[in-house]
């Protein structure tokens, strides 16, 4: 069983993933970002408790994030990466989002390895992944073995709640989007 009571519970294995660690997005969380809110209609925004004023401003700021280099390998960047820390407090689930970073699509595909899978895209995402961290293929494969074996822990907790880090979104809509998102495990 892994540790994860107040730390992220990749901690350890990102450590061994030193430039870009692939965190696996636990099955309750599927479809809960910032990234969801802003493709939203106002309807559906307004229905998890999102104002038009603070929609706008999610929408603007969100559109507004540089995305010119690639904060993992440098080049040029087309994506804005969500970085999401999962821990364990009082029983259930946290998930904190502490930082959003502009990602080249190679980077955010590997970053997101378990979604490459889905869509027949691993092992360009593994060799990516491989290359960008200057590890070898074989051992980037041993080391996802760790990453999956946290995911499905990670995937069997039931009860989650979604925190945002201050400076991560404008602080007038920190806590609505944060509520917002919390509506979203509902």
């Amino acid at each position: 069983m892994v540790e994860f009571m107040s730390t992220d519970a990749y901690t350890s294995t990102c450590s061994k993933f030193e430039r870009l660690c692939p965190r696996l997005v636990p099955k309750p969380l599927w479809g809960v970002s910032i990234a969801k809110l802003v493709r939203m209609k106002a309807g559906k925004l307004a229905s998890l408790g999102l104002g038009v004023e603070v929609a706008e401003k999610l929408k603007n700021f969100w559109f507004s994030l540089p995305r010119g280099k690639c904060a993992v390998c440098g080049s040029k960047a087309s994506d804005v990466d969500e970085l999401w820390y999962y821990y364990m407090d009082a029983g259930r689930g946290v998930a904190r989002l502490v930082s959003l970073r502009s990602l080249c699509s190679r980077c955010h595909l590997a970053k997101h390895i378990g979604r490459a899978s889905e869509i027949g895209r691993f092992e360009e995402a593994l060799k990516h992944l491989a290359e960008v961290n200057g590890i070898t293929i074989q051992h980037a494969r041993i080391l996802l073995v760790g990453v999956y074996s946290i995911w499905e822990e990670l995937s069997s907790i039931n009860t989650w709640r979604v925190e945002i880090s201050e400076g991560v979104l404008p602080e007038d809509i920190r806590v609505s989007v944060e509520n917002a998102l919390n509506r979203l495990l509902e």
